[in-house]
């Protein structure tokens, strides 16, 4: 069987999601330079679901489990699960709140209620910090934090409401 032999393609590509960064990026050039596209494409599109998150093996193996985990199950209860196995840090939990308390609320009231200019990073990671239970929800989200937030425009301001599937968990945990 030839290194590039469809079966290996298929193992290699299988191997992508528990696959760490740095090897990804590795794999890639390789890939690109035997023109391998199938694995080319798996390899860019879970660094791109990954985004900013720069994961080592141990933590693409977890992300991986707990993608396991809740396989099969739907949004709300995959939400549970997540802020159940990662509880909210002790600056999500104060913005998951606000968001709770007043659906609809600005981006500006966010900062102003922060009182630091990190929310989109810190809205973003509500989602990230805990990706493998959202793996099988992301596909077609123009925002990873979609799962999680509903966005509007609203007279030229971003305002945010939690979607019901994230009310519906965070009230299951008592997190609002």
């Amino acid at each position: 069987m030839s290194v590039f032999s469809s079966a290996n393609i298929l193992k290699a590509i299988q191997r992508v999601p528990a696959t760490a960064t740095k090897d990804l990026q590795e794999l890639l050039k390789r890939a690109q330079a035997n023109g391998l596209n199938d694995l080319m494409e798996a390899i860019e599109a879970e660094i791109s679901l990954r985004g900013p998150m720069n994961l080592d093996a141990i933590a693409a193996h977890q992300h991986v489990r707990w993608a396991d985990q809740v396989a099969g199950m739907h949004l709300s209860a995959s939400i549970q699960t997540a802020f159940k196995e990662v509880p909210p840090k002790e600056y999500e939990l104060p913005l998951i709140q606000e968001i709770a308390r007043n659906p609809g609320v600005s981006y500006q009231a966010l900062l102003d209620f922060r009182k630091k200019g990190d929310v989109g990073l810190i809205l973003g990671h509500l989602v990230y910090d805990r990706l493998g239970f959202f793996r099988a929800f992301l596909p077609g989200k123009k925002n990873i934090s979609d799962m999680l937030l509903f966005r509007e425009q609203v007279s030229g301001e971003m305002t945010y409401r939690l979607t019901t599937e994230a009310e519906q968990a965070f009230r299951v945990l008592d997190l609002i």
